[in-house]
């Protein structure tokens, strides 16, 4: 069994012994919000006749594997990996009308199924994403709407190709109405990507193939493929895919067959330098030689190539030149630059291969920022990288065990928790519950300066589902159908209708309840 939980698969388990705590999570989840809803009803109880109903009423309750056509295609049989993009036919179960070991409607969608047992209305929001100076949210219809700064087509506005007008408030992404199950901003915040239907879509700058349409192995940055204020399908991920991740000038995606599969590129001139293999596939220079430009030495593009010695990956996250993923065991396993202990080895050594971090395990929630990443294990916060050192180190301050989610910027990171926001960072995040520097919203802890490691939580935030920072601002989604940004509003990353200056409180973003 997987669930769908807010833009993510929460777990992927197969038979009774494995599915059944999987459910007891739902069925609590359910009864949480079944009780604590005016709309809603009581406990659930015996859940099959409510099961039922929904699925012969109410189909958007369920992913999208619910038939042949969706669920068993096929490319060029027996040419390369079963189930990947390079060919092969899929080896999932196959779900067809009539199909019903349990019910045979597919994949549940996590969000849509929790609030139709709980006889609830079901949000408006089910994720949302913050990059550098601008963020994308998915809405329960499966759309894509973003806003903020746009100098990269990042917004995904085809009326203005050429990136000159930045957005303060949610436009809608072209092309994009329905069907996402993901998406993610980069933390340079000059495109981004989403999974919508299975497949892998990306809009915005593109200089160093991070749209993942580049027309050979390697181009070069002088005669780069244009960015593009359209989504442009990724080459190859067209099918199947259940999550995917932004870096620096790279992106990242899992197969149905829970594999990690990459593209993009990375340059040793001027701010990237490292010239090491954050897509993972076991060389230098993303995989090949440099691109033929004496311009810019060192510098490579490349589409999809699949993440060396990497399997059952059921999370990703990317930071500016590394990545990480979960694996078997909710172990976590990191690749690339390892400058400030990105990794999470114990070294400072980069790999171009997946190296394991240390004493971390059972992981169900994982992020990346641009020098560190995170991750909630046993309902606890874990941090490496820049501030933190090179192997994990606890986050304090939260309600012990109840973190359930996690998200990293470039100075600090944010969790959810206790039905509450959680900030934490150094004072250049200012991300936090008022006070701070520079008119941000920031953890001042006694002596002025802001921890490092020690959480306090975000005012006037309550019922939170899902919260993302970026680099000067972050956002958060309420179960009250309320969308939330506070910090920089200089491009109008806060979503609030117009820009100006930073807000140290949480403020609702337009066009949605």
């Amino acid at each position: 069994m997987r669930a769908w939980i807010f833009g993510r698969i929460l777990y992927f388990c197969t038979g009774t012994s494995a599915s059944a705590p999987l459910w007891a999570g739902i069925a609590a989840l359910v009864n949480e919000q079944a009780t604590s809803m005016p709309d809603g009803l009581g406990y659930l109880g015996f859940a099959n006749p409510a099961l039922y109903a929904i699925g012969a009423n109410a189909p958007s309750d369920f992913h999208d594997v619910d038939d042949y056509s969706t669920n068993n295609t096929q490319a060029t049989p027996g040419t390369g990996i079963a189930g990947e993009p390079d060919g092969g036919p899929l080896l999932n179960f196959t779900a067809i009308p009539g199909y019903d070991l349990a019910t045979g409607w597919g994949t549940p969608n996590g969000v849509q199924l929790l609030y139709a047992l709980a006889n609830s209305a079901p949000p408006v929001l089910t994720q949302v994403s913050v990059g550098a100076d601008s963020a994308c949210a998915i809405t329960a219809a499966g759309a894509i709407k973003c806003w903020g700064f746009n100098a990269n087509d990042q917004i995904g506005d085809p009326s203005d190709p050429a990136g000159t007008t930045n957005v303060s408030s949610p436009a809608q992404v072209a092309g994009l109405t329905s069907g996402a199950t993901a998406v993610a901003v980069s933390q340079l915040g000059n495109f981004a990507c989403a999974v919508v239907n299975g497949a892998a879509w990306c809009w915005g700058d593109n200089a160093l193939g991070q749209l993942g349409d580049a027309p050979g192995p390697c181009f070069s940055p002088s005669n780069p493929v244009p960015m593009s204020s359209s989504p442009v399908e990724v080459s190859g991920l067209t099918s199947g895919l259940t999550a995917i991740a932004t870096g620096g000038t790279f992106a990242c995606a899992i197969t149905a067959g829970q594999n990690v599969w990459c593209w993009g590129g990375t340059s040793s001139v001027g701010f990237f330098s490292d010239q090491v293999d954050q897509l993972g596939n076991g060389s230098s220079l993303d995989g090949g030689p440099e691109c033929p430009d004496s311009a810019t030495p060192g510098t490579a593009i490349f589409g999809p190539v699949q993440v060396t010695n990497l399997t059952g990956a059921s999370a990703v996250a990317a930071g500016i030149e590394f990545a990480c993923a979960v694996v078997a065991n909710g172990n976590v396993e990191c690749w690339g630059a390892n400058d400030y202990g990105e990794l999470g080895n114990g070294t400072t050594t980069d790999s171009v291969v997946p190296v394991q971090v240390t004493g971390l395990t059972g992981v169900t929630s994982l992020a990346a920022g641009r020098y560190a990443a995170c991750a909630v294990a046993t309902g606890n916060v874990w941090c490496w990288g820049l501030t933190f050192g090179a192997s994990p180190v606890q986050i304090t301050g939260l309600p012990a065990g109840s973190a359930l989610t996690v998200s990293v910027g470039i100075w600090g990171g944010c969790a959810t928790a206790g039905g509450g926001a959680w900030c934490w960072g150094t004072e250049e995040a200012d991300l936090a519950d008022g006070g701070g520097t520079g008119g941000l919203a920031g953890p001042v802890v006694p002596g002025g300066s802001v921890s490092p490691t020690a959480a306090v939580q975000v005012s006037g935030l309550s019922g939170v589902i899902a919260v993302s920072i970026g680099t000067d601002s972050a956002c958060a989604i309420s179960t009250n159908d309320v969308a939330s940004c506070w910090g920089d509003n200089s491009f109008g990353e806060l979503g609030i209708g117009s820009t100006g200056p930073a807000s140290t409180v949480p403020l609702p973003v337009v066009g949605f309840p």
